[in-house]
């Protein structure tokens, strides 16, 4: 039996502070189950922010190598200014082998150019799509034209090619290749691709590496610059400087097959 004293002490009450119901726990469950997915979101989207930014430091690395422009009836295409390697190595035509580079030039005639009657370099390079070609005497005449996107006298020049070109007043059998050397991504007429494709360039072009291999081994000393090959694949005149319509078209008969028959 309780006392009087025991029944009559009051015992502490429990307050739902102190001691939560069913009901709240399960809401706490159901709040710590929410800030934990938020969390999880937050650092998926941190992840997504940090792999955007990596990706647009990639393309802003590789924006001096390649361009990309929009044509009307396809994506956007990507165009290399530089090609990643290129090999010049000397040919050898009925059993004679010429040498691997050309002597610079230096405005010498062709009477005075000690590489008027050699064999022409092979070479092999990418074109502006990243496809490889091999420029090669194969028995046919041909012009290797060295320009730079931002030199005012191969600016001049080119047109003055493909107006040649165009009028028939260059023969029909003389190959152009253009080659473009010197590029530079802070210099004016940038890039090299777009401008030679707007200016209608007729023919072959190749970029040069960023070290300028093919422009070192083929004797450029000054802009623009054009070998005039044979199609005995022997060197019949080079050419720097902006030269006149006749003085092109003059040397490109030179080397014509039309033009000797």
């Amino acid at each position: 039996m309780d006392t009087p004293e025991e029944s009559s002490t009051p015992q502490p009450a429990v307050s739902p502070e102190t001691q939560p119901s069913k009901q709240s726990r399960t809401g706490l469950y159901i709040g710590l189950a929410l800030g934990a997915v938020i969390l999880l979101i937050a650092v998926a989207l941190a992840v997504v922010f940090l792999t955007d930014d990596s990706s647009d430091d990639k393309k802003s690395s590789e924006s001096t190598t390649s361009t990309s422009r929009n044509d009307s009836t396809s994506a956007p295409k990507v165009y290399y200014e530089f090609s990643k390697a290129a090999t010049v190595s000397a040919s050898t035509i009925e059993g004679e082998t010429g040498e691997a580079s050309l002597s610079d030039y230096t405005g010498q005639t062709p009477e005075e150019d000690s590489e008027v009657g050699q064999i022409i370099p092979t070479f092999i390079a990418n074109d502006f799509e990243g496809i490889s070609h091999t420029v090669a005497p194969q028995g046919k005449p041909y012009m290797l034209v060295f320009v730079a996107h931002w030199c005012p006298h191969c600016r001049a020049e080119v047109p003055k090619i493909i107006q040649l070109s165009d009028n028939d007043e260059l023969p029909k059998d003389v190959e152009l290749i253009a080659i473009a050397t010197g590029t530079n991504d802070e210099k004016p007429n940038y890039p090299p691709s777009e401008w030679l494709d707007d200016e209608g360039w007729p023919g072959l072009k190749i970029a040069d590496t960023k070290s300028f291999t093919l422009a070192s081994k083929f004797g450029l000393t000054g802009y623009p610059y054009i070998i005039y090959v044979g199609a005995d694949g022997k060197i019949s005149s080079r050419t720097a400087g902006e030269q006149d319509e006749q003085t092109i078209v003059n040397h490109a008969n030179d080397i014509s097959q039309l033009s000797s028959t």
